[in-house]
């Protein structure tokens, strides 16, 4: 090659390079690999309210994916119209993503109004401090699963008129001098709730009630009330017994 086309050559490249350089700033332009690949940075995808998109696997359920991506079972529900709880694998679910997940995702509980099951229930965030501890307290070394199950028992009462109309009356109520949850009665509650719980009592805030719509709950193998044996059952989570 002549000096003269050896000149044009580089006068060509150093002009492509100049070119490039304000694109290469403004868009954050990798040039590994001899390609050009734009850079994203993780804060502005995060700040985009886009839904993502998870493929269902084998052997998930909507509460192991709601409690993966900080949302509520409802949630999942509603992003994707979905009928009933059942998934399959190989179906995408849109996870949706915004102030409303990352309320959630920052584990800070919101008091206020609630709509339960058609009904308003008022919270307020010492009544959302007993209803997790209360959690902790009866379901320890339960599953997620059944640590929502004792929330949405409480619920429950709440809305149902032949029990008090508040968390905090619900879970203080006694009957013939005895508080109606042994965690009261023997000082359990006070002893701080864990982050499980507090995501449980969430989770039953937005709707989900494993328990098919009980009022009480009781361990067989520790139960002494003869009386609440005689209870229809609805279902049973671990090792309790989900009783109408």
């Amino acid at each position: 090659m002549s000096k003269g086309k050896k000149y044009r050559l580089c006068c060509l490249v150093l002009i492509g390079l100049l070119m490039l350089a304000p694109l290469a700033r403004a868009a954050e332009v990798d040039f590994r690999q001899g390609r050009l690949v734009p850079i994203v940075s993780r804060s502005i995808v995060l700040s985009r309210n886009v839904p993502a998109i998870h493929r269902v696997r084998p052997g998930e359920y909507l509460l192991r994916i709601a409690r993966q991506y900080n949302v509520s079972v409802q949630d999942l529900i509603r992003a994707n119209g979905l009928k009933s709880k059942i998934i399959y694998p190989g179906q995408k679910l849109i996870i949706p993503r915004g102030s409303k997940m990352m309320a959630r995702a920052s584990g800070r509980m919101a008091a206020g109004v609630y709509y339960y099951k058609g009904r308003i229930i008022r919270i307020s965030e010492s009544e959302m401090d007993l209803l997790a501890r209360l959690v902790h307290a009866e379901a320890r070394g339960e599953s997620f699963q059944g640590k929502v199950a004792v929330a949405a028992v409480v619920l429950n009462r709440v809305i149902n008129d032949q029990f008090p109309d508040t968390v905090k009356e619900v879970i203080l109520q006694k009957t013939r001098g005895t508080y109606q949850f042994s965690p009261v009665q023997d000082g359990a509650i006070n002893l701080p709730a864990d982050r499980e719980s507090y995501e449980a009592v969430r989770e039953a805030l937005a709707g989900y009630d494993p328990t098919e719509g009980s009022l009480y709950f009781y361990n067989p193998q520790i139960a002494t009330d003869t009386w609440i044996k005689t209870l229809p059952t609805s279902t049973m989570i671990g090792n309790h017994v989900f009783a109408r």
